[in-house]
Formats: structure tokens, C-alpha cells, sequence
């Protein structure tokens, strides 16, 4: 993937959303008018005082449609299901005229409440058949789901009891997949539920538990057999089928490629998203906590397409974050963090409130949604993947819109009220229309996304003609018109059905097509699960063959790519659900092309191509060789500093490697965090690690660890340790804070040198050693990040000087390098080769700083950094990565993966001030949307911090817009410390002469996720350092999110200054969890290892193939 990053870069650094110029586009897509079609539709929704969002959550989810051929006359027909009237049937009469034949069909169907709807040919009869869901006996309503046959005569028949599928339940959608691969196409039941007090016990006490109308059902097809009946399979299958299974999205594609279709279940709520692997045995793993590090929370509908090109199927769900901050502001978005941390408790998987697109990487997956631009759409319903412009890379259009907005803040508080539950609780008809109208309606547009060649979204509603407020709910897509591009068909409440005629083919003739028309054989007409691979001048384009998509709907059995200008295609495969294929060459476009099944022969995935371990670059030990496993001890300083970004009491655990027995080999020292001892291993010759007990380690386990050293201090030849102590637990002046040096006696005993260091009291972030001053000693630098209960603050660095046997002192610095700001991490490195070191620093909001060593003295004037580099960094190691003879720099940022996005014209804020006078100061944090500052903390965070805004903005609504300018006056900001970061992105930094620099972007993958520990090595022996970097950070507040999208990458040097990713599955690194530090170790069979610590859990050691 972003294979073009060069391109990406500059739109990073000049801002996300632009940077490399406007682009004319077309307005692709006209709306239809209905009095021309003759699809006259609309899901009209009555309120009502009995049947009412207040005792059905799922009021407004609307309803869905469906596309096909039900006739077999080449033309894609439409069914709409309605909420409350008759579902109806349109029949295609082409030119994009139809014939509304609901009554003459008899598909109206008999219940109160329909949901969603499929058409599939469940019979193998070679005429699409439609199921519809229903919603069961509940609140006075009535129903049972509905099959509705095809008699191939324009009629059809109810036969759902027949079939044993006549379920009545919380029915949503149902997806219909070959799972067992015996030809004939089996069903997935999704169901929602109700709260109830089972809503939110522990989950390991409820989801053993069976519920006849939440639970979801798997059914196998016994047509195979010869009988017309379904049998449920559910439990056997290993399928949930629980009380919580809030089920709003369904999707089916072979996520890990071994011919088996798999599932994935997107929930609302704080049920987990279920991703169920097949293991062809007819049972099914869930592997969603596994494979992906978290979730949408409001899980509603999904899509699993392959979105940038790469042959493997990426997941969207959708949540309900509004992309506008005026009314974000005023809407229910994150949990708070102690919320948060409660649902975690009771086993609940990670969630974040907002869209997520996961990126499929070989079997692991990255949510790049933020990165990609399509992580906020506010509330959203269907996602659906299509290449819409026929470029050859599918766009993405997003429905949207709630009738009523029940997380609207200020009905919620005014809810909250006792009196008004008590009200509530009594079921007062009168009243309850009352607090319906109370709740407030916003229409909003639905969103299209055009995809820049995979590498991201560029919202093109407008450009488009799609920009039209609605409340929209199901969606689907087809070349209604036979005329080679995708119409859209959205189903709306309270209005008319949308069909969007697409013009891209007038517009840009020159785009062009390929259809795939599939057929199947036994009862699979449809070749349901069916793969289509084009590939052509190195380029992939894939496909699997599941209507089911996006919300309540299903789109075409027509399978469309969009192929730019080509006229022909070098190859075409076509794999078959149960393995055989078909291979074609040289196909050429702009037809729609019938393949059949009959024709197809082998089995394609005994050509599955497996990566051998001893050829990738890295391999894990199978065991390793010492038990150490970090533990962080539970403090969280959100209680205290309400306005913080992050957790600052999470950084250990650090590493450091040395001989410290001087017996040849390696040992490993690991840091660990309060009331836990740090740990020795020392290494054996037979490759095995054996800890020396340590008394002062022991004694010391009140510290906590965060970086750790081995250099000699006392001048004796033996590797002494120095430990940087920190965790932002305890005030200045507290014992914890002080840093330790321990004294090695040759034989890897250490005794803590109490009188050895000055009584410095910090939180200690890195201690880098040097002979600065070049008197034949180590002395140290030692970075301190943040003072504890003063977030923002420069808290004070220290240069400490050695007298050569292990005492040192503190060398006075001018204030402006000792408090130079927020230091993360620090190197040394002879950056102008006049021959002694000199210090490049970097840390939160600072720029990447270098210290120049003037003959061992350190004054203002020396300072200097990189302009437009002020960011958030966390890490920087140094080397010659251009073989030009001068160092070169590496440094981890923050990343791109979050809603902030930082340039010099738009950069993210901090202003601290004692703005209300208290004794404290108080940090307000900012960031840009369209060019207005807006802070980042909602109304409660500020509120509880300031309590003057209580009565500035005494409600939600009042507070909805609010910028910096409204939020502060310049009278109040005067006076404040003002920080800013402009650059969230890692870069490499090479190194020009004469004491300047050049930046360059690393692949987009180095942008993830927050990267905490940089390692180089010529990895693949071709004479350029290659470079190796990991992170992840789970403390940022509910407003970012935690950060889990890496694991770990592998750059490549390709040298001109440019880097590429290597995948897992040939690098073989795969890291899961915070990395907080990688180590090189040589290891006793000669060969090196990366030690890898992360927080709070066990290390793993990565071991460099020959």
C-alpha cells in the first residue's frame, strides 16, 4: 500500500486535506426525479406514542434495499423495505424508467415492521429469490421473517415456514454464504437487542447465554441433500448467539485467503465486533480481539472490500462522530476515561467512537481510517465500497442521518433528570410524544469519497452532486442503465427514495469497465463467494462476489471494475467457491463478461504460496530463553490533571544490554514500573539466561524504571548501570523521583552508589551517555519530559560531568538548554565533524534541537533546530544512512493516524495560563478544522477545570461552535505560554554539511501509530542501514483514542534518501501491544537479536536470520 508516498508527503506536510493542488471534477451523479422513473418511494415514519424511540432504540434505523435481476432480462430491478407500510418491488424497464409490481408480485408482505432485505437465488433455480427481515413480537408489533420464492413469472411465493427460515426475532439482515463448500448457499441470521439489566453485566457471565431474539443464527442448507429445510447450527458452529449481540452489519469475504468464507459482525454498543474465522471444519473461531486492536463503539453498518489494490479484503464500520466540531460539540461522542476503563474491566474489547477502516496486512489489521480521511461522518449507516468514476480504485459512499438525535447533550442532561425519568418510567403516552419532540433533528448530507489511487479519501460530495441533506439508511449500487457505470440507490425516511443516474461515462468517456456476470452451478446460480483477480502491468484488482453489503441492503450480483483507460486486461482468474478456476488472458474491457463454473477445473489454493521462516529477514525464538514479563502498577493521572492529552505514568519499561560478568557475552538488564522490581539475566553459552538476584534492585522497587544504560562510571572497566526513574506519580522533591546509579563489582553484582549523583528530582525520559567534554570518561545527559501536575510545562534537563571514578555533578546550563522544553529523547552525534559530540534533542512541542558542543562548553548561542519541526516526538537514533561520510537522523513522531492534523499555517496548540486565578496553571489544548481554531476538551473536561465556564456556557448548545476566540478573550490569553506542533509525522533526516538539514517523509506505515524505539542495521546486506521501528500508546484520552495500528515494520533503504516498507509476511516482524523499547543483543550462537520490551507485557526477542 501508498506505494506513492512521495506525493502523500506533501500533502502531510502542506495539510491533509490539500497541499497538491485543486482538481477539476466533474458532477458525476444527477438525482433522478421519481415522477420520470416511475420509483416512487419513500419509508414514511410515523411517530408514535405506544411503538417510540424511547422503548426501541432502533426507531430510525430505517430501512434497506436491494438490487437484482429478478427476471433474467439483463436489467437490475429494486426492492425497498419499509418500516411501517408495504415493502415494494420495482421492476426495471430500462432507461431508467420502472414499474412499481408489489401487488402483482405479492412481496408486500404481511408484518408491522420490516428491516432488512436480500435477494439471492436460495433455491438454485436460476431466479432470485428475496428474504426479508422482520422485526418479532415486541411493544404490540408482529412478525416473522419472510422468503419470498421466484416463480419466474413475475410472481412469488411466501415459503419461509417451509424452509424452517420464518424466525421472529430482532431481526436485522441476513447474508447468505456457501460455509460448509457443499454448493449450496447457507444463512447468517443477524439479529439486534434491547438493554436489559443483562446489557451490562461481565461479559464472560453473558455470553454463553442463549436469547431467542437477540442472538444471531447460522443455518446450514440441507439442499445439498435434497430437502428444502434450513437446520440451525449455530451453537455447534461456534457462532454467539447472546443476549449483547447488538448486530447492525454483517459482511462475508475470505479474510485470510484459505477458500473459506469468513464473517464480520459489526454490534453497537459495548458488545465487541465479532470477526469469525472458518476453519473448514464447520465451526468457526472468533479472532476480532486477536487480528484487530480495537473497534468502532456504535458498530452500525460494514463493507470488506480491497481498497487500495493489494488483493487483500479491508473492513469499514461505521459510527456516529460528527465530522463538524459546532456539533460535536454538542453530541455524545467518547466515553470519559474511568467509563472506558469500567467496560474494559468486564472484558469488553477496545473501543473508539468513530469510523474504523481496518487494513488488511496479511492476516493483521490496522485501522488507518484518521490517516485515510474517513474516520468522522457523523451518524452513519451503510459504507459501500465501489469504484464509482471507474478509475480502478474503489470510492467509498457513506449514508447518513438520524430522524432524531437521541445523543444530542442537552436532552440528554434534561433526560437525566430525575423528575423526567420518573416521568419517563411511567410509559405516559402524552408525555412520551412530548419528549420525542423535545429531541432535536439535524438532516445532513450523505458523504462520497473519491480514492486517490489507495493511498486516501478525498471527500467529493459536493464536486459530485451527491450533496443533499437527508436521513438515509440502507444503500446499494448497480449499472441500473447498462451503460457501464454504478447508479446508487439510497433509501430514505420521511422522503423520496434517491436514484443517482451516473454520468461518469459522458463526462470522461475515455474511463472504462469490465462487468462480471457469474454462473454458477449446483445451487450456487449466482457463484456466491466466487473471487475475480484482474491483474495487468503489475497492478491487481479484486473482488469477491457478496451482495450483502453495507447496511439492511444488498447491491448487484454483477460484479463491476473500474479499469481507467485500459482497453484489455493482461489476465483474468476466476475462483470458485470450492476451489476450481478459470484463467483468462488478454480479456478486453467495456463488456460484461459471462463466466461459467462449468468450465472451471483444479483447485486454486493448492497453489498457495507460504513465505519460509528462514527466508524472512526476522524470525521469533520458539522460546524465550528468560521469563520477564513488564507489569504497570495502577495509577492514572487523569483523576488529577483533568485536561491532559495522555498518560505520562506508562513509559517503562527500558532496556540495556552490556557484559556485565565479562565472561563474552551479552546480558540483559529491563526496567519495571512501581512496586516491582527491575531484573538481570545473564546469558549462558548454551544460548540460555539464567537472573541474578539483585538486593539493591529489591530495596529499590518503589522506583519505576523508564530507561536504563550500562557504561563504565567509576572507571574500573566493568559496565555500571545507570536507571532514569519517572511514572508522574509523586510531586517535585519526592524520594521516587531520583534517578540511581548501581556499581558493578566485575562479577555482575550491583550496589547502589548513594552519594554518586547530585539530588536531582525529575521525571527522567532518557540518559544518554558521552565523553563530552573529552577527558576520557562517560558523562551523561539526562532528558526530563514533564513535571507531574503541570502538564505543558518545560520541566528541567540535566548535563552531568564525571570525575572519572563514578561521582557526578551538574554542569550549569544556560536556562534556555537546560529548560529547553518537554524531552522525550536525546543522541549524540558530531553533527558539524569538528570532532567533539554534540546533542540533538527532541520531546513534545519541540522542534528537532541540536546543542552544538563548543570544546566542552554548552551557551545559548550554540542552540539551533529545524524549522517547522515542532511535534510531538518520542524517539531519535543517529547513523550514516546515505554512506556519505556525515551523520544522518531517524526520529518517531506522533503519527497521522488521529483526527489532529498539524501544519505551520494550522499547527495543534497548547495555552497555559492560571486562567482562573486558582494557584495552578491550566492547559487548553487547540487544533484547526477549515481554518478555525476549536479546543480539543468538550464543555465537562473545561468545566471541571474551570468553573467559570459553567455559567459562560450553560449549556451544550450554547457551547456547539465554540472557538478559541469565543472560548478565551485576549485579555484572558494574554500572558499565557503558548506551545504549538506542526509536524506529527517520523521522518528521516539527512544530514547536508554546513549544520543543515533536509526532512524526508518515511513510508506513510511509519505514521500509523505513535513510534516509541527506532533500531538500524544493514539488514539485507546490501551496505545501507535499514531501519526498524515500533510503538503504539493506549494512554491517550477518549478524545484521540487509543493508538494500536503498528506492528512494528521493517524499512528497507533503497537509498536517495527513500525507504519502503516490507510487509510481516517476508520481514517477519509482527509486534502487538506498546512497544516501549527494541535493543540489539548478540546472541551466545553468534548471531543478533532485537530484544523487544513492551508495557505491561512480555518481551519477545526477534531473532536476524543468516
Amino acid at each position: 500500500m501508498f506505494k506513492y508516498y512521495c506525493c502523500i508527503s506533501h500533502i502531510v506536510i502542506l495539510g491533509f486535506f490539500g497541499g497538491c493542488g485543486k482538481e477539476h471534477y466533474h458532477r458525476n451523479f444527477v438525482l433522478t426525479n421519481s415522477s420520470e422513473t416511475g420509483l416512487d418511494f419513500q419509508n414514511n415514519l410515523t411517530e408514535d406514542s405506544d411503538f417510540n424511540i424511547l422503548n426501541y432504540p432502533y426507531y430510525y434505523n430505517g430501512g434497506g434495499v436491494s438490487v437484482g435481476d429478478i427476471n433474467n432480462d439483463g436489467l437490475d430491478d429494486i426492492f425497498f423495505t419499509s418500516n411501517l407500510e408495504s415493502n415494494r418491488l420495482f421492476l426495471n424497464k430500462g432507461d431508467l424508467g420502472f414499474e412499481d409490481i408489489t401487488e402483482k408480485a405479492g412481496v408486500g408482505g404481511q408484518y408491522d415492521w420490516s428491516t432488512g432485505c436480500t435477494m439471492v437465488d436460495i433455491n438454485g433455480d436460476g431466479f432470485l429469490d428475496i428474504y426479508v427481515c422482520n422485526l418479532g413480537n415486541y411493544q404490540g408489533k408482529t412478525g416473522k421473517n419472510e422468503l419470498f420464492l421466484n416463480n419466474g413469472d413475475g410472481t412469488f411465493t411466501e415459503a419461509a415456514s417451509t424452509y424452517g427460515l420464518d424466525f421472529s426475532t430482532f431481526s436485522t439482515q441476513a447474508l447468505f454464504f456457501d460455509y460448509d463448500r457443499d454448493g449450496d448457499l447457507d444463512m447468517y441470521l443477524l439479529n439486534h437487542a434491547i438493554h436489559t439489566i443483562n446489557s451490562y453485566v461481565s461479559r464472560n457471565k453473558i455470553m454463553n447465554k442463549f436469547d431467542t431474539m437477540s442472538g444471531d443464527r447460522l443455518l446450514r442448507n440441507n439442499l445439498d441433500k435434497g430437502e428444502l429445510t434450513f437446520t440451525d447450527v449455530t451453537f455447534d458452529a461456534g457462532i454467539q448467539s447472546s443476549p449483547v449481540g447488538f448486530g447492525l452489519g454483517v459482511a462475508a469475504s475470505d479474510i485470510n485467503n484459505d477458500g473459506w468464507p469468513d464473517l464480520y459482525i459489526s454490534n453497537d454498543f459495548h458488545e465487541n465486533d465479532y470477526l469469525y474465522i472458518n476453519n473448514g471444519d464447520g465451526t468457526f473461531n472468533d479472532v476480532h480481539s486477536k487480528w484487530i486492536g480495537h473497534s468502532s463503539k456504535y458498530s452500525m453498518g460494514n463493507d470488506i472490500n480491497d481498497v487500495n489494490n493489494d488483493g487483500l479484503p479491508d473492513i469499514i464500520t461505521l459510527d456516529m462522530l460528527p465530522e463538524l466540531p459546532e456539533v460535536l460539540q454538542k453530541s455524545m461522542a467518547e466515553d470519559d476515561y474511568n467509563l472506558r476503563e469500567i467496560i474494559l474491566n468486564k472484558g469488553y474489547a477496545p473501543q473508539l467512537s468513530r469510523n474504523t477502516l481496518q487494513l488488511n496486512r496479511n492476516g493483521i489489521f490496522s485501522d488507518v481510517a484518521p490517516i485515510m480521511g474517513v474516520s468522522a461522518t457523523d451518524w452513519s449507516w451503510s459504507p459501500l465500497f465501489a469504484d464509482l468514476n471507474n478509475d480502478g480504485y474503489k470510492d467509498l459512499y457513506i449514508t447518513n442521518g438520524i430522524y432524531r438525535r437521541p445523543n444530542d447533550l442537552d436532552y440528554l442532561n434534561y433526560t437525566s433528570n430525575n423528575a423526567v425519568r420518573s416521568i419517563i418510567d411511567l410509559k405516559d403516552s402524552l408525555m412520551s410524544q412530548r419528549l420525542i419532540a423535545l429531541m432535536p433533528q439535524l438532516k445532513i448530507s450523505n458523504k462520497a469519497y473519491i480514492n486517490k489511487n489507495g493511498e486516501y479519501f478525498e471527500d467529493i460530495t459536493n464536486n459530485w452532486g451527491l450533496k443533499i441533506p437527508s436521513y438515509s439508511n440502507g444503500a446499494a449500487y448497480s449499472d441500473l442503465d447498462n451503460d457501464g457505470d454504478l447508479e446508487l440507490i439510497v433509501n430514505n425516511i420521511n422522503e423520496s427514495a434517491f436514484l443517482f443516474e451516473n454520468k461518469i461515462n459522458e463526462k470522461q468517456p475515455d474511463q472504462t469497465y469490465l462487468k462480471i456476470a457469474l454462473k454458477g452451478k449446483d445451487f450456487n446460480s449466482m457463484g456466491i463467494g466466487t473471487k475475480v483477480i484482474i491483474k495487468n502491468k503489475g497492478k491487481t484488482y479484486y473482488q469477491e462476489q457478496y451482495p450483502v453489503r453495507g447496511f439492511l441492503s444488498s447491491v448487484s450480483q454483477i460484479l463491476h471494475f473500474g479499469l481507467g483507460t485500459l482497453k484489455q486486461v493482461d489476465s483474468l482468474w476466476v475462483i470458485w467457491p470450492r476451489g476450481s478456476y478459470q484463467f483468462l488472458d488478454n480479456v478486453d474491457t467495456g463488456q460484461i463478461l459471462t463466466v461459467d463454473e462449468g468450465d472451471a477445473s483444479g483447485d486454486y489454493y493448492s497453489k498457495t504460496i507460504h513465505i519460509e521462516e528462514n527466508k524472512r529477514f526476522f524470525h521469533y525464538l520458539d522460546t524465550v530463553p528468560f521469563q520477564y514479563s513488564h507489569q504497570e502498577n495502577d495509577f492514572n493521572e487523569v483523576f488529577h490533571e483533568n485536561l491532559n492529552l495522555r498518560r505520562f505514568s506508562s513509559e517503562g519499561p527500558g532496556i540495556s544490554i552490556g557484559d556485565v560478568n565479562n565472561d563474552g557475552l551479552e546480558d540483559v538488564f529491563l526496567t519495571n514500573a512501581q512496586n516491582f522490581k527491575d531484573r538481570l539475566f545473564i546469558q549462558q553459552k548454551d544460548g540460555s539466561f539464567y537472573e541474578i538476584y539483585q538486593e539493591a534492585f529489591e530495596k529499590d522497587s518503589l522506583y519505576e524504571g523508564v530507561d536504563a544504560i550500562f557504561f563504565d562510571a567509576d572507571g574500573d572497566s566493568n559496565l555500571d548501570l545507570y536507571v532514569a526513574s519517572a511514572g508522574n506519580e509523586y510531586k517535585n522533591g519526592e524520594l521516587p523521583l531520583m534517578d540511581r546509579l548501581y556499581l558493578n563489582n566485575g562479577k555482575g553484582n550491583f550496589t547502589r552508589k548513594k552519594d554518586g549523583l547530585p539530588k536531582i528530582f525529575a521525571n527522567s525520559s532518557c540518559v544518554i551517555p558521552a565523553d563530552y567534554d573529552k577527558d576520557g570518561d562517560l558523562d551523561l545527559f539526562i532528558g526530563s519530559r514533564v513535571i507531574a501536575g503541570n502538564y505543558g510545562v518545560s520541566p528541567k534537563s540535566y548535563l552531568l560531568q564525571n570525575d572519572g571514578y563514578g561521582n557526578f555533578t551538574e554542569v550549569p546550563l544556560p536556562k534556555e538548554i537546560a529548560y529547553m522544553g518537554m524531552v522525550t529523547d536525546a543522541v549524540w552525534v558530531d553533527f558539524d565533524a569538528d570532532g567533539w559530540l554534540d546533542l540533538a534533542v527532541v520531546g513534545d512541542w519541540m522542534p528537532i534541537t541540536f546543542i552544538k558542543n563548543q570544546k566542552g562548553k554548552f551557551t545559548t548561542s550554540s542552540m539551533s533546530s529545524i524549522e517547522k519541526t515542532n511535534g510531538w516526538w518520542n524517539c531519535i537514533i543517529s547513523g550514516d544512512f546515505d554512506n556519505d561520510g556525515d551523520i544522518d537522523l531517524v526520529a518517531g513522531n506522533f503519527g497521522l493516524n488521529t483526527r489532529l492534523k498539524a501544519t505551520h499555517d494550522e499547527p495543534v496548540r497548547i495555552y497555559l495560563k492560571d486562567f482562573d486565578n486558582n494557584g495552578s496553571l491550566d492547559p487548553i489544548m487547540t487544533y484547526y478544522v477549515d481554518g478555525k481554531e476549536y479546543p480539543l476538551a468538550t464543555k465537562d473536561k473545561l468545566s471541571s477545570q474551570l468553573n467559570f465556564f459553567k455559567k459562560k456556557f450553560p449549556t451544550y448548545n450554547s457551547f456547539s461552535g465554540t472557538t478559541l476566540e469565543k472560548l478565551l478573550s485576549r485579555e484572558q490569553l494574554d500572558g499565557a505560554i503558548i506551545k504549538e506542533a506542526v509536524e506529527l509525522q517520523s521522518i528521516y533526516i539527512e544530514n547536508i554539511g554546513n549544520n543543515k538539514f533536509n526532512t524526508h517523509a518515511l513510508p506513510i506505515e511509519a505514521n500509523f501509530s505513535p513510534v516509541m524505539s527506532i533500531e538500524s542495521k544493514d539488514i539485507n546486506k546490501d551496505g545501507l542501514k535499514d531501519i526498524i521501528l515500533a510503538g503504539n500508546f493506549y494512554g491517550f484520552m477518549p478524545s484521540v483514542g487509543r493508538q494500536d495500528a503498528s506492528q512494528g515494520y521493517l524499512l528497507l533503504n533503497g537509498g536517495n534518501n527513500s525507504f519502503s516498507t516490507v510487509e510481516h509476511t517476508k520481514s517477519g516482524i509482527l509486534l502487538e501491544g506498546e512497544v516501549k523499547e527494541m535493543k540489539w543483543i548478540r546472541l551466545a550462537n553468534g548471531r543478533e537479536g532485537l530484544i523487544i520490551a513492551r508495557n505491561n507485557e512480555d518481551i519477545v526477542i526477534l531473532e536476524l536470520n543468516k
